[in-house]
């Protein structure tokens, strides 16, 4: 059977469009039924005819691959990760599955490596030069593809874990630090409806009642109440000395050195903002209204209280980058920034805030709101209709700048300007809020 095969190779000369097409020129119907009944996967056919002939697998799919007029590839190497499509773990298993591997040369997808083309000319996405190989060796590569990316994906998990539990610890600290400013010496965290709400007593007796940001209560409970039972995490939390956890009442309280009693001045009628919490005095507390926090910002890390200096100016931008940019820039000229990510949440934010900002930086093209509606909104309200606007955009045409300019704006500058022009813009327009 072994020189038979040969021989019949060596003669065929027409171009087959499969590894079972092939065969079938090679042998006998009955031999080539053998073959196919011991074979349970086509991927394993070429194999499976090494096995019975006694021809090693290589010489098996090289000589098959002559005959199919393709190369013969014995080494592949893995997948580069940024080769794989948006969902690579699918895109392995359809490679797997297909029994085929892209073949990548400078970058380019020049075509795939496969156990037999023909399993693949019926699949949508394998179009392309086709290589013949193995199907041990194909399946090598792909596993080392997939280690490749199960290590990628572990990483991206643990610093994804790294920045969660970096901003839940940032978050109880400038809770803590709200706190301490009320002279309190502890804080109950706990779950109210769909808000985590958190609460202490004033030095003068008064409850003080607020809500961490719905970005990043979620990471903040599961903390709380899946990850603190370990004594480890208070060495993470300077100042802090304990805690109590009542799984019951789904509730947390962290003790920490306070500052001295700290006497606020406020009538016992009204609730006094500070930051971004509602005091209310104890009578008060069930009936009082849980405000949202005041622009906990979890980009920037920004938090408003009474201890801030400097004019605040809102930005409103929905690329996170560039109002972490904006967010510096102005730092330096010692201003304090607010950010939103779009104009219906700067709307949201105006109306919490304590004070209209001295200024506002907008971007135009947003999504919910984009900065022209949010201009023509903000200047139909009384008692912010008079804080001054710089328009920042990438737009590079004198219509949007009309239309930016007719909408109320007082300045407009495109994003790739001289950060000089935006500066003095700022100061000058800050500087006449001031003096009105």
């Amino acid at each position: 059977m072994k020189s038979k095969l040969l021989t019949r190779l060596l003669l065929l000369s027409k171009k087959p469009t499969s590894v079972q097409e092939a065969l079938g020129r090679l042998f006998s119907q009955s031999d080539l039924e053998v073959v196919l009944g011991q074979c349970a996967d086509p991927r394993e056919l070429l194999a499976t005819v090494a096995s019975l002939t006694g021809e090693p697998n290589g010489e098996i799919v090289k000589i098959v691959a002559e005959q199919l007029g393709i190369p013969y590839l014995n080494r592949i190497a893995p997948i580069e990760i940024e080769e794989l499509s948006s969902s690579p773990r699918a895109s392995l298993e359809s490679y797997r599955e297909a029994g085929a591997i892209p073949i990548v040369l400078e970058k380019v997808r020049v075509g795939y490596a496969c156990a037999d083309p023909g399993l693949l000319s019926s699949r949508e996405g394998f179009r392309g030069r086709y290589w013949l190989a193995e199907w041990r060796v194909i399946r090598e590569a792909l596993e080392i593809s997939e280690q490749r990316l199960q290590t990628l994906e572990l990483e991206r998990e643990l610093s994804e874990r790294r920045e969660s539990r970096r901003m839940v610890l940032r978050t109880l600290q400038l809770i803590a630090q709200e706190a301490k400013g009320h002279g309190a010496t502890a804080i109950g965290i706990s779950r109210v409806g769909e808000r985590l709400q958190y609460h202490f007593k004033s030095a003068d007796g008064r409850r003080a009642l607020g809500t961490v940001h719905p970005k990043v209560q979620d990471s903040v409970e599961d903390f709380l109440f899946e990850e603190i039972e370990s004594e480890t995490f208070l060495k993470t939390l300077p100042g802090f000395r304990g805690f109590t956890i009542r799984p019951s009442e789904r509730e947390v309280e962290l003790t920490f050195e306070g500052p001295k009693a700290v006497q606020q001045e406020s009538t016992q009628s009204q609730p006094m903002k500070v930051g971004h919490l509602s005091i209310v005095s104890k009578g008060e507390a069930e009936e009082a209204e849980i405000e949202e926090p005041l622009n906990f910002s979890v980009q920037e890390e920004v938090v408003f209280s009474k201890a801030e200096i400097g004019p605040k100016v809102l930005v409103i931008d929905d690329n996170e980058v560039f109002r972490c940019v904006l967010h510096r820039f102005l730092e330096r000229l010692g201003l304090v920034s607010v950010m939103a990510s779009h104009g219906k949440e700067a709307m949201a934010l105006i109306q919490q805030l304590p004070e209209p900002p001295a200024a506002i930086i907008c971007d135009i093209h947003m999504p919910h709101m984009n900065g022209i509606e949010f201009v023509k909104r903000l200047r139909a309200i009384d008692v912010v209709r008079d804080v001054p606007i710089v328009m920042l955009t990438s737009d590079d045409n004198i219509e949007t700048e009309v239309e930016v300019i007719g909408a109320g704006a007082d300045a407009y500058l495109r994003k790739n300007q001289d950060p000089r022009l935006l500066s003095a813009y700022v100061h000058r327009l800050v500087e006449k809020r001031r003096a009105a």
